[in-house]
Order: structure tokens, then C-alpha cells, then sequence
């Protein structure tokens, strides 16, 4: 092999190997890397390698030789379409007319070239290279590929010229001139040297030289982030030739050949071989921890571990409900974690609470800054916003600078309908002055999710305990007013019946003696009356009578509310009261032409009770049947005495009870809506005193009663409690 034919090899070697190891490095090292930009290096990397496996390798197989050029040009015409792709990627889905076409016509002339039908012609040079003579179809495919690089080169300059991060600025820039170095060498090759072999050379030329400054924009200028595999690598190597100097030369060569004199390894020297191998196991993971930090602290100054960042997110979101407390820990995790100057939450308006920002530091953000923020996220669907991103024209960008905001995340709580903003998450700049890289944004993308959750059930923790204090205060001021006006309602109470207790006792006297006077009349005391004068003064005495057991009833009231009301117990012979009360209600009875039935039993028992206010009731049943049953019906009043029971019955066939009102007939001042238009001036207190009295006295109240067909009023009493012991007298 002669000399030219050497340095060539070498070129085309070292192009090939650079490229594998880029593509290497953005595979598995880089952080963010765009997938359609190693693509594009594949592309050139499946371009080179072809030509370099037939100019070198397979040059003296003809067969194979030329089904590698042609394979070398079929790969060709994809680096045009992957550039195109990468492009566009950058400009964020930006339509590039002109390299679509040029994207399309290499493609279609990669693949014709690589068909016999393209009549190319393949030759072997003097220094036994392989070539390629300069046929129609080969030419435009160069022509069709070094003119994308063209277009791409002014597209990535409109982009770059949105970019205000001098690293990103540095970065596009060193990207335009590992493009142009490719035109312009190929160009100069084709116009100059294209009668020389040495022409070949240019193309492994130019794409080392790509690729070389390709890699100053990736290391130096941040491009991607491949620091990671770059500081892990050396790490592990330091690590590697440490223990390899330390235990290979140090241990097994000097000490052995100190102590052990000897060749052979005896028992003594296996375990001292033993023994460094388990050192060199303990001392493995401290010297590994010692060449990371050493490693991170030239590549990658911003290295945290995810795992542990979310591990201990995932703890504080369970720690807390409190607002305040979950999102200034929050803030205080995520700025230590990703080395950030701040890290703030900004809370929109509830029902209950206004706008808030909420950080584990005092930080002012410009409410004009969060509202245009607002703004721009209600537009679009996006979930963050990277200032960097931003053009540089825009006023946004103005504003997020200038208050050192370098990222915001929207925290949306997503329904069937919508999604709902309640804040968002704002960082500032690293202080390393490093951007946020694609893994950054993916974490605090996760976090944000998940935090947006347990927001969620703060708010609504926070508008419960609102709710709950807004209730409570409602409660104390409703139970206020109305002690207030249970108050004055006692006060009133205790008035009406002061003067119910008044007017009943002043009342009683005058009615007295009007009955009296009305019954000395009526007996002939003062002279002889006619039959009509009769009728009508027994008609007064009836209604002076129901008029003393109306201001009974009004006292018998007054004395509950007083705690006075008293059962005074004493012999009593009920079936002699039940008559006796007939014997008054017997003209009502006739003049409203009803029939009274009653059968006075004989031999009834002594009972124990108290007459006055039994007979009150005894006398309102009665009274009760007697106005609310129609002219020519009749009234059973039933006293019964068996082994277990007495019992008191008034049966009639008159109005009725109203089954729904029915419940509420023992209550005081209630009155059912038809006996209220049967009798007008009645009071509702009857009935009520009557279950009272009854009840007193260890006795319970009988009633059945269906609208329209008559009821069943009475009592009863167990025998056992009411009877009197000593002998009774007919």
C-alpha cells in the first residue's frame, strides 16, 4: 500500500470511527437528543462506510466492490431527507418547501444509482482505490445533497438568530460551519481536482471535519448533554486503572517479590492473594464514589439522581394536606435537586382565597408576568413553557428574563370537558448557568403531575375547613339571634301566662255567681217561670258551665308551664261522675236532638283519682261528641271494670278525625279543619289537658276515629293502680 493510498485509509477510518462514536454518545449519553439528528449522522455514517469497506477492503472483488459503491449511493440519498427532518425538528414543524424537494430528488436518485439501469461506471485507481467516474445521475445526487446542506445552513441561521443563550447561539453556529466545511470542500474538489484521484479524498475529508466540529458543538457548546456517559466512563476507567496500578502492580509485584523469595506460590501467598482480593472488593465503591465527584465536577456541575429526587417528592406529597406546608417543601426539594435559584408555585384564584405565590423563599413575581403567561397557555395546549424556546422578539421572553424565570409548568386538572388550570411552576435559572435539558423538563413534568393531585385535595381540604368556618360562623350568629329571640319569647310566655292565670281567677268569680243566681232562678227561688224563660235560662247556665271548664283549662295550662299543676288523688266513684256530668249535658243533648246512651254499671269499683279534674275530662269528651256530631245521631258513653282494666269510652257517629291530622289532635291549640268550621269559638286546649290529666294519674288515652263515620274518645286505667282497697257502697 503506498503512501497515498495510507493516508486515505486513515482519514476514511477515522471519519468512519468518529461518527460511530458520536452516534454512540447521543444513543445512550445525551440528554434531549433529537433522534431525526442521529439519524442524520447515521445516514452519513451508512454513506462513508460502504465506500470505505469497497476502496480498501473488498477493492480487488469487482462484484463486491461495486455492489458496495452502490449501496454507498442508496444511503447517500437518505442524508438529504434526515437532514431535512432535523431541520424542521428545530425549527418546531416550520414548512421548508425547497429542502421537501431537494429532500425528495435525492432520494429518488439514491435509489436510482443504486439500480444497473444508472449505467454507472466504477473504476480502480493507480493507487487501487475504487472510483467512480462523473455519470448524470451521480452528479445530480452530489449536487441534490450538498445543496440541502445549503438550504439547511441559512434555515439554522433564521433559527439561531431566536436564541439569546450564548452557549445555544455558540452551539448552532459551530452546526452551520460543519455543513458549510462539507459544501465547500466538495465543491472545491469537484471544480478543481476532479481530474485528480486525490478528489476522492475530499469526501472522507470534509465529513471528518463535520464531524470534529460537530463534537466542539456538542462538548463546548452544550448542543446535547453528553456529559453523563463522558463523566461515568471516566469514572469507571479511573476507577479500573486505580485498582490495576494499586493491586496488579503495587501488591502482586512489589510485596510478593519483597516477601515471597521464591517462584512458588506457597499456602502463606494464597492467602495474602486472599486477603487483597477481599480489600481490593471493600475498597472498590469508595474509589468508584471518589472518581464520580471528581468526574461531575468538570462534566456535569448539575448531576442529580432522579430515582432519589422522586423518591423523596413521593415521601413530602404523603407527609402533608396543608397547602402552604406541601408546596414550600416542594420548592425547597425541587431547587436543592435540580440546583435552580428558585423554585416557586403560583396558585390562581379560588372561590375562597385570592392569587398566591407560594415558595420555601421570599420571591416576587410580577402579576403582569403571570397573567401574559396565563394568556399564552389558554392558547395553545402546551404544559411547559422554556424561556429559551421563546423568539427573541417576543415580549414574554422580555418579561421571563427579566424576572429570571427560565422555565413554567401549567398544573391542569383534567375533566371530560377541559382542563382546568389552578397554577403553575416556575423555575429560575440554574446556578450554573447550564439550560434545562430534556430530562429536567421530563422530571419536573412528572412531578408537576403528580402534584397537581395532591393541589387538588388541598384546595378542597382548604375549602372544606372554609366551608366549615364560614358554617360555624353562620351557626354561632343563627343560634345568637335566636337565643335572642327565644328570649323574648320566654319573656312573652311568661306574660300570657301571668295573664291567663289572672284573668282566669278574676273571671272565676263573677262566673260563679252567675251560675249561682241562674240556678236559684231556675229552681223557683225567686218566683215562678214559664217554659220559655226555662228553656233559655238553662241554655245560660249550660254556657256559664262550659265557660268555668274553659278557665279550668286555661289554669290547668298556666300551672304546667309553673310546674303547679298538681293531681290531687282521692276516693271517687266514676260511674256516679259520669252520670252526674250526663245529667248537665242532657238538654244540650235534646235541643240539638241527639240521643245519649248510657248504661250505669252497677257495683263499679272505688277508684282512686282526682275527681275534679277526671270529671273535666269526663265532660269534654262528652261536650266534644255532643257539638260535632249532626242533628239525630247518637252518643254511647261505655264504663267498663274487668279484672285488668277500666275503661271510659265516648262513642259517636258524628264528624271525624281527618286521618292525616290525627297525629297532631293531643297538642295544644290544635284543632282538625273540620271541627274548626263545626265550632268556631273553640280553644284546642280540651283534648291536650285531657291526655295530661289521664296520663298523671298512671292512665292512657283511647281514641279511633275515621272522617265521616265517628270517633272513640276515652281512657283507661290498670285496675291494679287506680282501685280503691276498702269495701265500696252502692
Amino acid at each position: 500500500m503506498d503512501i497515498s493510498r495510507s493516508i486515505i485509509f486513515v482519514i476514511y477510518l477515522l471519519s468512519i470511527l468518529s461518527m460511530a462514536v458520536l452516534v454512540f454518545l447521543l444513543l445512550f449519553g445525551a440528554r434531549g437528543t433529537s433522534k431525526k439528528f442521529i439519524l442524520f449522522i447515521i445516514s452519513l455514517f451508512a454513506w462513508l462506510m460502504p465506500q470505505f469497506l469497497a476502496q480498501f477492503i473488498f477493492t480487488s472483488n469487482a462484484t463486491i466492490s461495486h455492489s458496495l459503491i452502490r449501496l454507498s449511493l442508496l444511503f447517500a440519498g437518505f442524508v438529504a431527507p434526515s437532514l431535512t427532518l432535523f431541520v424542521r425538528e428545530r425549527l418546531r414543524g416550520k414548512r421548508l418547501v425547497s429542502m421537501n424537494v431537494l429532500s425528495c430528488l435525492s432520494l429518488i436518485l439514491g435509489i436510482i444509482n443504486s439500480l444497473p439501469v444508472s449505467n454507472l461506471t466504477i473504476g480502480v485507481s493507480k493507487s487501487g482505490i475504487a472510483v467512480t467516474s462523473n455519470q448524470p445521475f451521480y452528479l445530480l445526487l452530489s449536487l441534490s445533497v450538498f445543496a440541502s446542506f445549503i438550504v439547511a445552513i441559512i434555515a439554522i441561521n433564521k433559527y439561531q438568530n431566536t436564541r439569546t443563550n450564548p452557549e445555544s447561539h455558540k452551539a448552532f453556529t459551530m452546526l452551520k460551519r460543519a455543513l458549510g466545511l462539507t459544501v465547500a470542500l466538495n465543491i472545491f474538489a469537484a471544480i478543481f481536482l476532479a481530474k485528480y484521484e486525490w478528489s476522492q479524498v475530499f469526501t472522507p475529508v470534509s465529513m471528518a471535519l463535520m464531524t470534529g466540529t460537530m463534537y466542539v458543538a456538542i462538548f463546548k457548546h452544550r448542543l446535547y448533554d453528553v456529559r453523563r456517559l463522558v463523566a461515568r466512563s471516566l469514572a469507571y476507567v479511573g476507577t479500573v486503572l486505580a485498582l490495576s496500578v494499586l493491586y496488579g502492580w503495587v501488591a502482586f509485584g512489589l510485596i510478593a517479590r519483597l516477601l515471597f523469595k521464591n517462584n512458588n506460590i506457597t499456602a502463606t501467598q494464597e492467602i495474602f492473594q486472599v486477603v487483597l482480593i477481599v480489600s481490593a472488593a471493600y475498597t472498590l465503591q469508595p474509589l468508584k464514589r471518589l472518581f464520580n465527584r471528581l468526574s461531575n465536577r468538570f462534566f456535569y456541575r448539575d448531576a442529580y439522581d432522579s430515582s432519589e429526587f422522586l423518591s423523596d417528592f413521593n415521601r413530602l406529597l404523603v407527609s402533608t394536606i396543608d397547602l402552604r406546608s406541601l408546596l414550600e417543601t416542594t420548592s425547597k426539594v425541587t431547587k436543592d435537586n435540580i440546583k435552580a435559584l428558585y423554585c416557586a408555585f403560583f396558585i390562581t384564584e379560588t372561590s375562597y382565597a385570592g392569587q398566591r405565590v407560594i415558595a420555601d423563599t421570599p420571591i416576587n413575581l410580577n402579576n403582569e408576568l403571570i397573567t401574559e403567561v396565563g394568556r399564552l397557555f389558554k392558547k395553545s395546549r402546551q404544559k411547559v413553557l422554556v424561556t429559551e424556546d421563546l423568539p427573541s422578539s417576543d415580549e414574554l421572553k422580555t418579561l421571563l428574563v427579566h424576572s429570571d424565570v427560565a422555565v413554567v409548568i401549567r398544573l391542569t386538572i383534567k375533566n371530560e370537558k377541559s382542563n382546568n388550570t389552578i397554577g403553575f411552576m416556575v423555575l429560575g435559572s440554574k446556578k450554573s448557568g447550564n439550560l434545562y435539558n430534556s430530562e429536567d423538563i421530563s422530571i419536573l413534568t412528572i412531578l408537576a403531575n403528580e402534584l397537581t393531585i395532591a393541589i387538588q385535595n388541598s384546595l378542597r381540604f382548604e375549602e372544606i375547613q372554609q366551608f366549615n368556618k364560614t358554617l360555624q360562623d353562620k351557626i354561632t350568629e343563627a343560634t345568637h339571634e335566636l337565643r335572642k329571640t327565644n328570649d323574648k319569647l320566654k319573656a312573652l310566655d311568661e306574660a300570657k301566662d301571668e295573664f291567663i292565670s289572672m284573668a282566669s281567677h278574676q273571671l272565676r268569680t263573677p262566673l260563679t255567681s252567675i251560675k249561682g243566681y241562674v240556678s236559684m232562678v231556675l229552681e223557683g227561688d225567686v218566683g215562678k217561670i214559664s217554659a220559655s224563660q226555662k228553656e233559655m235560662l238553662e241554655q245560660a247556665f249550660a254556657s256559664s258551665q262550659r265557660m268555668v271548664y274553659l278557665i279550668a283549662d286555661l289554669l290547668n295550662v298556666s300551672r304546667l308551664k309553673t310546674g303547679k299543676f298538681i293531681i290531687n288523688l282521692a276516693p271517687t266513684q266514676l260511674a256516679d261522675v259520669v252520670e252526674t256530668e250526663l245529667s248537665q249535658l242532657n238538654e244540650t243533648a235534646n235541643v240539638r236532638e241527639l240521643t245519649l246512651i248510657y248504661d250505669k254499671p252497677k257495683n263499679f269499683p272505688m277508684l282512686n283519682l282526682d275527681e275534679t279534674k277526671t270529671r273535666q275530662v269526663v265532660m269534654n269528651f262528652i261536650d266534644n261528641a255532643i257539638y260535632y256530631t249532626p242533628a239525630g245521631g247518637h252518643i254511647n258513653i261505655l264504663l267498663t271494670a274487668d279484672d285488668k282494666t277500666v275503661e271510659y269510652k265516648v262513642i259517636d257517629d258524628g264528624l271525624g278525625v281527618p286521618k292525616e291530622q290525627q297525629h297532631h289532635l293531643f297538642t295544644k291549640f290544635f284543632r282538625a279543619d273540620n271541627a274548626r268550621n263545626a265550632r268556631p269559638d273553640g280553644t284546642g286546649l280540651g283534648l291536650f289537658m285531657a291526655k295530661k290529666v289521664i296520663v298523671a294519674q298512671g292512665g292512657a288515652i283511647i281514641f279511633k276515629s275515621e272522617e265521616g263515620k265517628g270517633s272513640t274518645f276515652g281512657f283507661s286505667f290498670p285496675r291494679k293502680v287506680v282501685e280503691l282497697k276498702a269495701p265500696v257502697v252502692n
